[in-house]
């Protein structure tokens, strides 16, 4: 008997499992994002979710001057603002956030707009 286990550590804006409210998913942007696409939003309280099983995760989004900021929530308690915002030009595929000391069992993500600017989502690296 053969058992296979698939141990998925990145997974992509548009992988199954990553849900949206009011989220534009975007293709063939050319702007060096993690496989071409991104998830963006522009409204306040827009928010996507993810369940992951591990120690912990990382978001990978990339950062504009005219980016806002979201809520970070793991579990439902919050893990803080990510200010999207950055001082020059676009910069893609940047560690915008880390958790590193969850107890290894499933866990709910939850990434909240926090403004009428944009926030988008490139990928997760589960840790």
């Amino acid at each position: 008997v053969i058992k296979i286990a698939q141990d998925k550590t990145w997974i992509n804006d548009d992988d199954k499992g990553v849900v949206y409210s009011g989220w534009v998913h975007r293709c063939n942007l050319n702007k060096a994002d993690f496989n071409n696409d991104l998830h963006l939003t522009n409204f306040k309280g827009d928010a996507c979710t993810l369940s992951f099983k591990g120690k912990g995760i990382s978001i990978i989004a990339p950062k504009d001057t005219s980016y806002g900021s979201m809520n970070v929530l793991i579990d439902g308690k919050s893990y803080g603002r990510v200010d999207l915002k950055s001082a020059g030009k676009y910069k893609p595929e940047c560690i915008v956030f880390t958790s590193k000391n969850l107890s290894n069992k499933w866990h709910s993500l939850k990434l909240v707009n926090l403004s009428d600017r944009t926030i988008a989502v490139d990928a997760f690296k589960i840790l």
